[in-house]
C-alpha cells in the first residue's frame, strides 16, 4: 500500500492536473479537428503550444514531461537519492523519437539533467506500453517495504500525434476516420504522480491510497488476429484484489482506457461480464480517453491522478476505484485508488473558496476557459427550471453535480478565469452573472463584488431588483464566506444589497437575529416581501406581528409573502383568507397562493375551491382551466381526488400533468400512460365527485 502525495500532468484539457480532473469532471473534452502536417485533417486531443516548442517531437516531449515533474516534485521534502524515478516511453516498435535508442535512457537522463535531479539507483525506463505504470507500482512498493527508498515518482508521457504513429494506426485500420468511425483518437500527455509510505519526507498531506497493483499478460492482444475476452485484464484485476486484501465487491467505479476501438470496447464488455459478478445498483464508469484522446503509456499515471483527486474531493462515486489499462502488446495492468488513511470517505461535498484575490496569470487552455461562462450560464438558467419543473431531487442532485464540476474547473484557471467571466457577463445573457458572483463572493474583493453589482444594475428583472442567476450565486457559496458580507449589505444603502443579505440568509437557512427587523419595514416592496419570506421560513416567531401588519400591505407581492409567513408560523387566520384572494386575483404570485391555500386550508374548504374551479372547465378557458384544476388537486392531496385523476389519464394531452398530480397525492411514480388493471376508456370531462358534492 502506498500513499499518494503529490501529482502533475498536462493534457489536451488542462496545464496541471487540477485543471485536468477538473475538465474530466466537468465532461469537457479536449478533442478537436486538427490538420497534420501530411495527410487529410483528423480528430486529435493535443497540449496547447507555440509553434517553437513543437520544433521536434523529443523536445516537446521532453517539455511535458518537465512540466508534469516539476508540479509534483513540490511535495518531496527528502533526499533525491532516496527518491525512484519510474517514467514510462513509447514501445520501440513504434520507432518514436523519444525511443530511437531502443531503450529511452538517454530521453530520460537529459530530461532528468534539466531539472538537476539525480534519483536513485532503483529508478526504471519502463516501454510496456499503456499498462507500463502498473509495473512499476509493484516494484515501488516492495522498495519501500525493503526501507530501499523513502518516495517514487511514476508516471509517463507519450505523444500519438506523430506521421509514424499516424500512418502505422491508419494502415492496420486502427485511426478514427470518416470511413472508420471504430478507431482511436490520438492524443499527447504526460502524467506523474508521487508515492510513499505515512512517515515518508513530505510536505504535503496524502491525496489518496494506492491500495494495490498488477500486471498480466493477454495472449490475443491487439497485434494478433485474435479478440480479447478480458482475461489478462481479469488475471490483473484479481491479483491486485489479493495485493490489497479486498474484495471484487468493494470496487465501486471503473476507470478505463477504452478508446472508440473495437477491439477495446469488446474487450472491456467482454471483462464487465466476467469479472464483475457482485450485485450492484451500478457500477459507473468512467473512459478517459473520451476527454484526453489516447495517450498511449501516460494513460495509466492519469488514470490513477484522475483517481486521486476523485478522492481527495469527495466527488468519486465510491470509496474505491481500479484503473484498467491495456498496452497494444500482451501487457494489461490494473491499479486500485481508495481515500487516504483517516480521511473522509466519498462521495462527499466539499466546500472550496476561490483565492481570487492574489490570483496570478495561469497557463490554461484558452479554448476551455473561454466556453465555461457560457455553459455555466445556460447550466444556471435550466436549473431554474428544474427546481420549479416536476424533476425528481435525484435529477437535481445530477444537474448540481455538473454545475459544480464546472465551477471547479473555473476556479483552477485564477486570473484567466475571472477576466473571461467579465468579458462574459454583458452576453452570456441569462444566467450569466452566477460564475462571476461566485467567484466574487468566495474571494472577498471589493472591486470584483463592484464589477458584479454594476452589471447586475444592467440587467433587466422581472421584479426591478435582482437576476435570479445572481441571488443563485449566494446561495451556492459557503456560508462561511458570507458571514461578514451579509452583515455590511443588510444596512446598506442600495436595495440590491439588501435585497440579496435576505435572500442569502433565507437560501441558507440562518436566523438572521436583529438583521430582520428593518428588512421587514423596508420601503422596497421586493426586498420586504424576501425578509418575510425568511421571517417564515426559518421560523422566526418573534416576528408575527410585523407579519400581521403585512397582510394589509398594498403590494400582492408583501401580502402573499406575509401570508406565507403567517402560515408557516402556526397562524392560518386571517392569511388563508388573503391566500384566498391572492389566488383568484390575476398577479404573479396566483399560482402559488392557490397551491399554499389547498394545502394549508382544511378539506370542507379546499373541496370549495375546488368545485369553483370546476365551473370555468366548460368556459372559455377550456383546457388552461383543466390543467390547473389537475395541478389544484394534487396541491390539495385528497385521496378522494383519486379515481378522478385516474380518468384523466385517458387524455394525452394533460396525462403527465395528471401522473404528477397522483404522484403528489399517492407516492407512486405514475408514468403519462399508467392506468391500473381493469381500466376502461371513460370521458376525461367529468368533474371531480368531491368538488361537486
Amino acid at each position: 500500500m502506498q500513499l499518494i502525495y503529490a501529482t502533475g500532468c498536462v493534457t489536451a484539457v488542462g496545464m496541471d492536473a487540477a485543471q485536468t480532473c477538473a475538465a474530466v469532471r466537468a465532461g469537457l473534452s479536449g478533442i478537436e479537428a486538427v490538420l497534420p502536417d501530411t495527410g487529410d485533417p483528423l480528430l486529435a486531443a493535443r497540449v496547447p503550444g507555440a509553434g517553437k516548442l513543437k520544433r521536434s517531437q523529443v523536445a516537446w516531449l521532453r517539455k511535458l514531461l518537465l512540466r508534469a515533474l516539476r508540479e509534483c516534485m513540490g511535495a518531496y521534502a527528502g533526499d533525491m537519492a532516496r527518491c525512484a524515478f519510474f517514467v514510462a516511453l513509447p514501445e520501440p516498435f513504434r520507432n518514436h523519437a523519444a525511443t530511437q535508442d531502443g531503450t529511452g535512457h538517454a530521453f530520460a537522463a537529459r530530461a532528468l539533467r534539466s531539472l538537476g535531479l539525480r534519483p536513485s539507483p532503483h529508478s526504471r525506463v519502463l516501454l510496456d506500453g499503456h499498462a507500463s505504470a502498473a509495473g512499476a507500482m509493484v516494484l515501488a512498493d516492495a522498495l519501500l517495504a525493503q526501507g530501499e527508498i523513502d518516495a517514487a515518482l511514476i508516471g509517463g508521457v507519450d505523444s500519438m500525434l506523430n506521421d509514424e504513429d499516424r500512418e502505422r494506426l491508419h494502415d492496420s485500420g486502427r485511426l478514427h476516420e470518416a470511413s472508420n468511425p471504430f478507431g482511436l483518437i490520438p492524443g499527447e500527455a504526460a502524467a506523474f504522480f508521487l508515492t510513499g509510505r505515512t512517515e515518508g519526507p513530505f510536505s504535503e498531506p496524502a491525496m489518496a491510497c494506492l491500495l494495490g497493483a498488477a500486471q498480466a499478460h493477454e495472449p490475443d492482444s491487439l497485434r494478433t488476429d485474435r479478440y480479447s475476452v478480458g482475461s489478462g485484464l481479469q488475471q490483473a484485476i484479481d491479483a491486485a484484489l489479493r495485493s490489497a486484501g479486498a474484495a471484487e465487491e468493494q470496487i465501486a467505479w471503473r476507470i478505463t482506457d477504452v478508446n472508440g476501438e473495437r477491439y477495446r470496447a469488446w474487450e472491456s464488455t467482454a471483462l464487465l461480464a466476467r469479472q464483475y459478478r457482485a450485485w450492484r445498483d451500478g457500477l459507473p464508469c468512467l473512459h478517459l480517453p473520451a476527454f484526453t484522446g489516447d495517450v498511449g503509456c501516460a494513460t495509466l499515471p492519469l488514470q490513477v491522478i484522475v483517481g486521486a483527486h476523485a478522492m481527495y474531493w469527495g466527488h468519486a462515486p465510491g470509496p474505491v476505484a481500479v484503473c484498467e489499462s491495456s498496452s497494444e502488446g500482451e501487457m494489461r495492468g490494473a491499479c486500485l485508488i481508495g481515500p487516504a488513511g483517516g480521511a473522509r470517505t466519498p462521495p462527499f461535498r466539499a466546500f472550496l473558496h476561490w483565492s481570487g484575490a492574489n490570483a496570478s496569470p495561469r497557463a490554461v487552455v484558452a479554448r476551455q476557459v473561454e466556453r465555461l461562462p457560457h455553459e455555466l450560464a445556460w447550466l444556471v438558467q435550466h436549473r431554474n427550471r428544474v427546481v420549479n419543473g416536476r424533476d425528481t431531487l435525484r435529477q437535481l442532485a445530477d444537474f448540481d453535480e455538473r454545475i459544480d464540476a464546472h465551477m471547479a474547473l473555473l476556479r483552477t484557471t485564477d486570473a484567466e478565469g475571472w477576466n473571461a467571466c467579465v468579458a462574459s457577463m454583458e452576453d452570456a445573457g441569462a444566467g450569466g452573472l452566477f460564475a462571476p458572483a461566485v467567484l466574487a463572493v468566495e474571494s472577498g474583493d471589493a472591486l470584483q463584488l463592484r464589477q458584479v453589482a454594476a452589471a447586475a444594475a444592467q440587467v433587466e428583472v422581472e421584479d426591478g431588483i435582482c437576476d435570479a442567476s445572481l441571488v443563485g450565486a449566494f446561495g451556492w457559496v459557503s456560508r462561511k464566506v458570507l458571514e461578514g458580507l451579509v452583515v455590511k449589505m443588510a444596512s446598506s444603502g442600495s436595495p440590491l444589497a439588501r435585497y440579496l443579505a435576505a435572500a442569502a440568509l433565507h437560501l441558507h437557512r440562518t436566523p438572521p437575529g436583529d438583521l430582520l427587523w428593518p428588512l421587514l419595514e423596508d420601503d422596497v416592496d421586493a426586498v420586504r416581501a424576501r425578509a418575510l419570506q425568511l421571517a417564515g421560513e426559518v421560523g422566526v416567531a418573534g416576528s408575527i406581528e410585523r407579519v400581521r401588519v403585512n397582510l394589509a400591505h398594498g403590494s400582492a407581492q408583501v401580502r402573499f409573502r406575509a401570508a406565507s409567513a403567517a402560515v408557516l408560523l402556526g397562524e392560518a387566520q386571517p392569511a388563508l383568507d388573503v391566500l384566498a384572494e391572492i389566488a383568484g386575483g390575476g398577479s404573479a404570485e396566483a399560482p402559488e397562493a392557490l397551491a399554499l391555500f389547498l394545502r394549508a386550508a382544511d378539506l370542507p374548504r379546499a373541496r370549495r375551491v375546488l368545485g369553483q374551479m370546476t365551473l370555468s372547465i366548460e368556459g372559455a378557458e377550456g383546457r388552461a382551466a383543466l390543467r390547473r384544476l389537475i395541478e389544484a388537486c394534487g396541491a390539495a392531496g385528497d385521496v378522494q381526488l383519486v379515481p378522478w385523476l385516474i380518468r384523466q389519464l385517458d387524455d394525452a394531452a394533460s396525462a403527465r400533468l395528471t401522473g404528477e398530480a397522483l404522484r403528489m397525492i399517492t407516492g407512486i411514480p405514475w408514468s403519462f400512460n399508467a392506468k391500473p388493471p381493469g381500466h376502461a376508456q371513460t370521458e376525461p370531462k367529468q368533474e371531480p365527485q368531491v368538488a361537486v358534492a
